[in-house]
């Protein structure tokens, strides 16, 4: 039966709204007693219940279908469903409902109807008026949280004078993607729209908080305009794909300010969330692109846990990682990273980075050979020379040091040793006596005295 009064349901109207709505044009000061005398529970209006939304249609004279479209139902555990949609029941005011002031500038008594978008966490701006909402206080027993016009009734006059003074506020990227998913209407695809809502939210709010605010900033202490700068920032980055995500990354940990060193230190709320999410698989392709950034940037070996995935294969090397694979000591790979950090291109290898990181791929060849060389000395021993003559033969350009580093004592790689000792005795006669362009070497076979092999200072003989 319809009512004789009643009310237009809104665009973007829940049912409480509606009820609560019609409830003040029956004149009923609270809408739980409203629609017990209607027959229906409070309860169930909130909980989307199809035989109360069916009652409350015929109450007010509209259609069934128009009530249901952005009204909220039960889901598994304490989500909702809004179309399409779950939604997590953290993603939703209750207590700390905000409104739009200027939605509600009118007079009369009943307020405007009200949208379900400002019912979500993630919308701080109204997306008519591009302003900011307003917080309504917490209501006080009897009235219900769910009941939006008796909450604007009692605090009209707070809202009055925020509408005579709107603060601006920009509608976002995001919140134009967010309303048209939680409204079920078009919008240009991007590869989040295989992700559950919330996770888009909050992976777009934990990544766009720290590449504006840092590595130690959180959501909770932003101000609302910082915020949903923030989330915008984060969304437009993940909406971009997982190379704009992997630059943006990037480009964070370049501009950071402090010397932290690790995914888990650097990203702090974002990892914690996508930490949550390992062992969903309908996040796995966000995962995956965090995975991969992970390997590519940080010293992670192969095998080792990587959010869940074993690493396949190592891209970057540390200190530590390469002191311990290449088996050099540890305060001497520490020496030879930092000696190459300060003389860039030195090697023509790629720069260390400012943790004393190089790239794995690059390196491991270069540092292969570094750990098999052999210092002055043992070098000296392997040619069979005293260390005058070796020094002048090093001099003389015939054998070249693996990297001659300020700091650091030069290194000989045994291969080339070798390779220069077999030219030598291809060419090497016994002599006498030296002549002033030979110098002196004990073969790796003397057993009696000493056999002398005539060695060119001069390079080019």
């Amino acid at each position: 039966m319809k009512l004789a009064l009643t009310v237009p349901l809104g665009a973007t109207e829940t049912a409480t709204g509606f009820a609560s709505r019609l409830a003040c044009r029956n004149n009923s000061q609270f809408v739980q007693d409203f629609v017990q005398d209607m027959g229906i529970t409070w309860q169930s209006v909130i909980s989307g219940d199809a035989e109360a939304l069916s009652v409350l249609a015929e109450l007010g004279g509209i259609e069934m279908s128009d009530l249901e479209r952005c009204s909220f139902r039960r889901a598994a555990g304490r989500a909702r469903r809004l179309g399409g949609e779950i939604v997590p029941i953290r993603m939703l005011r209750v207590t700390n409902q905000r409104v739009c002031p200027l939605c509600l500038a009118q007079d009369g008594p009943v307020p405007a109807a009200g949208s379900v978008l400002w019912q979500f966490e993630p919308v701080l701006a109204c997306p008519e008026h591009a302003v900011a909402l307003v917080e309504l206080p917490a209501s006080k027993f009897p009235r219900s949280p769910y009941d939006l016009s008796g909450r604007i009734l009692d605090h009209r006059r707070m809202i009055d004078a925020a509408a005579m003074r709107p603060r601006p506020m920009a509608v976002t990227a995001f919140e134009r993607y967010f309303a048209a998913r939680a409204l079920g209407a078009e919008h240009p695809p991007t590869w989040l729209d295989q992700f559950n809502v919330s996770i888009v939210w909050r992976a777009s709010e934990s990544l766009g908080v720290r590449i504006r605010h840092g590595t130690r900033a959180r959501a909770d202490s932003l101000s609302d305009q910082e915020l949903s700068a923030a989330l915008d920032a984060g969304f437009k980055v993940l909406a971009a794909g997982p190379h704009a995500l992997h630059a943006a990354m990037k480009t964070s940990r370049e501009n950071q300010s402090i010397d932290v060193g690790g995914f888990y230190t650097e990203f702090v709320m974002f990892a914690r969330f996508l930490q949550k999410l390992e062992k969903t698989n309908e996040t796995k392709p966000l995962l995956d692109a965090v995975r991969d950034f992970i390997e590519r940037t940080y010293p992670i070996g192969d095998g080792e846990d990587v959010m869940g995935r074993p690493c396949a294969q190592r891209h970057v090397h540390s200190v530590q990682t390469a002191s311990r694979e290449f088996g050099v000591d540890w305060i001497r790979m520490q020496r030879l990273f930092q000696a190459i950090a300060d003389t860039p291109g030195h090697l023509g290898l790629p720069a260390p980075t400012a943790h004393l990181w190089v790239q794995a791929d690059a390196w491991s060849p270069w540092l292969r050979r570094y750990a098999r060389a052999l210092n002055p000395k043992k070098a000296a021993k392997r040619l069979g020379l005293k260390t005058g003559p070796f020094t002048r033969m090093v001099k003389s350009g015939i054998l070249q040091p693996v990297a001659s580093l300020p700091g650091l004592v030069d290194r000989f790689d045994p291969v080339e040793i070798d390779a220069l000792l077999a030219r030598l005795f291809e060419r090497a006669k016994p002599v006498d006596q030296l002549e002033p362009d030979m110098a002196m070497a004990l073969t790796a076979h003397a057993r009696c005295g000493q056999d002398l092999i005539p060695i060119s200072i001069d390079q080019n003989s």
